[in-house]
């Protein structure tokens, strides 16, 4: 039987997270918080590169379109995103010279 979100009961991709976009909930195992409408999609692109990191300027694409936005603001969602994931057992670890990468812890 496929996995479904437990907020829009879409079925879900293959994967420990699910972040539902329409609903702008992340869930891991049994746990799940409510993120931004930003958030959700830097843990949505984050999870679809998974155990890959993702460049900043990736992530800046994602988010503002090729070519805008601000890396200071990229570093502040990531920010908050870290303490709305941590709770459910995610992490998110700068990578040096690379990008952000989705870490999971095994309790989930």
């Amino acid at each position: 039987m496929m996995a479904c979100c437990p907020t829009c009961h879409q079925p879900a991709p293959d994967s420990r997270l699910m972040v539902c976009l329409q609903t702008n909930v992340a869930t891991y195992g049994e746990r799940s918080t409510k993120l931004t409408r930003t958030g959700a999609e830097i843990a949505e692109v984050l999870r679809m590169a998974h155990p890959a990191s993702v460049p900043l300027g990736t992530l800046l694409d994602r988010v503002y379109g090729a070519g805008n936005g601000n890396p200071a603001t990229i570093f502040a969602l990531i920010s908050q995103l870290k303490r709305k994931l941590v709770p459910i057992g995610v992490s998110i670890s700068n990578i040096k010279r690379t990008g952000y990468r989705l870490e999971f812890s095994e309790a989930a």
